[in-house]
Order: structure tokens, then C-alpha cells, then sequence
């Protein structure tokens, strides 16, 4: 009597954990960007700006795809309403070795930069905080700027955002952010997903 063959079925089921064994550990810079885990929360605080008056703000910068980015949200609000809104991703570029960030305007305009060495922008070596130098293309004014966050504690954030003006850079406008207590394990819960077997994410 003959040995009947294997099911397709059978063949899968005992080839799916082989595959898996055999893949290797998927990259991850979580690690990395763990070094700017003190941004992470809910920052509320106020301004004024030439042009727009005081404003209030909201950041909130939280956790994803399994801590190997950030991502970051921005709205800005006089009287009550919205007059701005960006988000973006921060994360690790492991060929410049720096930290790069992305972010997209309410109107249409897109930024990008790359981490620069706080020392640069008068923030001294030994203080707690991430500088982006970058550039903007479509409907900003401010073709060129800089973001300089400086960790004051752990529930206080000093925001400046510079722009080139000829050949001087010039504060917009430099804020203080307080941290929103109500919200401040909120990020943990979206950054806790793991990959499934096959190693993708589920965020």
C-alpha cells in the first residue's frame, strides 16, 4: 500500500514556525530613540507671535511602531480657534547616524530636517535637549528653521522655533510648555503593540 502524500495544508502548517525560525530579528532603533523618551506627553502653554497675537498651543508627542518612532502633533489656537496644525515623525536615520524628522502643515507646506548639535544654538552640551535644523517647501514664509526643545524638568519644556532671515536666525516666538498630567500615561498605551509571528507591527 502506498504512503498517501502530505496535504498541502500539512506541508503549511509545519513550514510556517521553520520560516519563522529561520528569519532574522527584525532591525529596531527603539533603543536609540529611547535617548528622547523625556519628550514624550501631552504640553499645553501660550505665546505671542507678530502677526497672529497670543495664542495658546498643544503638543503631544507619543510612542509608535513599537518605540521605533515618534510621532508629534501640533495645533496652535487664538480665540478659541485653530489658525495652525502640523504633524509629523520623528525618528533615527542609522546611515547619517542622527535623528531625522518630517512634518506636514495645515496649509499644504512640508518640513524636513535633521538633528543638530544643541552646542550650535547656544544650548550647552550637558542639558537635556534635541535640536532640528531643517527646511520647509510649499506655503511657509519660513523657508529655513530651527526647533529647540530644552528639557526645564520633567514637567516643563522650553520650545523656541528660529528662522533664517538673511543671514541671522531669529526667534519666532520662545514658549514654556507644561506637561498635561491628565494625559501623561496615554502614550504608553500605543506603543506597547509587538509584531506578530511573521514580524510585522500592529499599530
Amino acid at each position: 500500500m502506498r504512503t498517501p502524500l502530505p496535504t498541502l495544508a500539512s506541508c503549511l502548517l509545519f513550514a510556517v514556525p521553520l520560516a519563522a525560525q529561520d528569519t532574522p530579528p527584525m532591525p529596531d532603533n527603539s533603543a536609540t530613540m529611547a535617548k528622547l523618551g523625556w519628550m514624550v506627553g501631552n504640553w499645553v502653554g501660550e505665546g505671542a507671535m507678530q502677526g497672529y497675537g497670543d495664542y495658546t498651543f498643544r503638543y503631544e508627542l507619543s510612542w509608535t511602531m513599537n518605540k521605533n518612532f515618534m510621532k508629534a502633533d501640533y495645533w496652535m489656537k487664538v480665540g478659541g480657534d485653530v489658525i495652525w496644525h502640523d504633524t509629523g515623525m520623528l525618528g533615527w536615520d542609522k546611515d547619517q547616524q542622527k535623528f531625522v524628522s518630517f512634518v506636514f502643515g495645515i496649509d499644504g507646506t512640508i518640513g524636513g530636517g535633521a538633528e543638530l548639535d544643541q552646542t550650535e544654538v547656544g544650548v550647552p552640551a550637558d542639558a537635556q535637549a534635541f535640536v532640528i535644523d531643517g527646511q520647509t517647501t510649499g506655503n511657509s514664509p519660513w523657508k529655513k528653521f530651527r526647533t529647540v526643545i530644552v528639557k526645564i524638568d520633567d514637567d516643563t519644556l522650553s520650545i523656541d522655533t528660529l528662522t533664517l532671515q538673511g543671514e541671522k536666525w531669529v526667534s519666532l516666538d520662545k514658549t514654556t510648555a507644561k506637561r498635561e498630567k491628565t494625559a501623561e500615561k496615554a502614550n504608553d498605551n500605543a506603543a506597547t503593540s509587538q509584531p506578530t509571528s511573521a514580524g510585522a507591527d500592529k499599530d
